[in-house]
C-alpha cells in the first residue's frame, strides 16, 4: 500500500484596510506631526529629571519610531509600496519631531551645553534649521494628508445617512462604509427586496456636488428564534 503525502502553504495576506494596526500607520497627519513634538519635548524634559527613570524616555521614543519602520517592512514584503512610503513618512515626522521638540526643550533647561561641546554655535543653529525644515517639509504631505481624511469623513457621514433613509422600510442595515477619494465601498446586511443602488448614488453626488462611485456588497442574513417550552 502506498501513500500520496501533500504538502500545502498557506501564505496570509495581511491587510492594511482592516488591520487597524497597519491602517493607523500608513496616512499620517498634521495630528501626528503635534504628538510627536508634544513626546520629543516630554521626553527631554523626562531625560532631566533625576526622579524618572532612565529607560522611560528611551522606551517613549522607541514606541514612535519602531513601530512606522515596521509597517514600512511589512509594507515593501508585501509590495505595498504606497503604505511602506506613508509608514516611512511618519516615521520621518516621528523622527525630526523628536530631535526639534527634545533639543529645544534641552536648550530652554541649558543642559545641550555637554551634548554640544563640539559644535559651534554657527553649526548648532544650522542644525536646527536642517531639522526644522525638514519639520516644514514633511507637514506638507501631513497637510494633504489631513485634507483628504477630512473630506472622507465628509463623504462617509453623508454616506451613512443617505444609506440609512435608502433603506428605510426595508430590513437591511449598514455593517460598515469605507472612502477613499471618490470611491465608496457600502456593505449591508440583510434579506429581501431593496431599493435601486442607482438611487443612493444619484442622491449621494447630488448632495456632495461631485461624482462617487459605489460598490454595494450584500450579506444575506436570517434570524430564527427558539422558544423553550415552560412549566408553570
Amino acid at each position: 500500500m502506498s501513500f500520496l503525502l501533500t504538502e500545502i502553504t498557506v501564505t496570509r495576506v495581511i491587510s492594511f484596510d482592516t488591520n487597524s494596526q497597519l491602517a493607523g500607520r500608513i496616512s499620517p497627519r498634521l495630528i501626528d506631526l503635534y504628538v510627536a513634538l508634544a513626546a520629543g519635548a516630554a521626553g527631554a524634559f523626562a531625560l532631566s529629571r533625576d526622579d524618572v527613570a532612565d529607560s522611560l524616555p528611551g522606551v517613549a521614543m522607541a514606541i514612535a519610531l519602531v513601530p512606522p519602520l515596521c509597517v514600512v517592512g511589512i509594507g515593501l514584503a508585501q509590495g505595498e509600496i504606497v503604505a511602506a512610503l506613508g509608514a516611512f513618512l511618519l516615521f520621518l515626522t516621528n523622527f525630526l519631531a523628536i530631535l526639534l521638540a527634545g533639543g529645544g526643550v534641552l536648550v530652554l533647561l541649558g543642559l545641550s551645553t555637554a551634548t554640544l561641546k563640539g559644535l559651534t554655535r554657527d553649526a548648532r543653529r544650522g542644525s536646527f534649521m536642517l531639522i526644522a525644515l525638514g519639520i516644514l517639509l514633511v507637514a506638507i504631505p501631513l497637510g494633504a494628508t489631513s485634507i483628504r481624511f477630512f473630506e472622507d469623513n465628509l463623504v462617509k457621514r453623508e454616506t451613512i445617512q443617505l444609506a440609512m433613509e435608502w433603506m428605510q422600510g426595508t430590513s437591511y442595515g449598514i455593517d460598515r462604509v469605507r472612502v477613499a477619494g471618490d470611491q465608496v465601498n457600502l456593505v449591508i446586511y440583510g434579506s429581501g427586496e431593496r431599493p435601486v443602488l442607482s438611487e443612493l448614488g444619484n442622491q449621494l453626488s447630488t448632495s456632495l456636488g461631485q461624482p462617487i462611485d459605489i460598490n454595494l456588497v450584500i450579506v444575506p442574513s436570517a434570524q430564527e428564534n427558539y422558544v423553550s417550552n415552560r412549566n408553570d
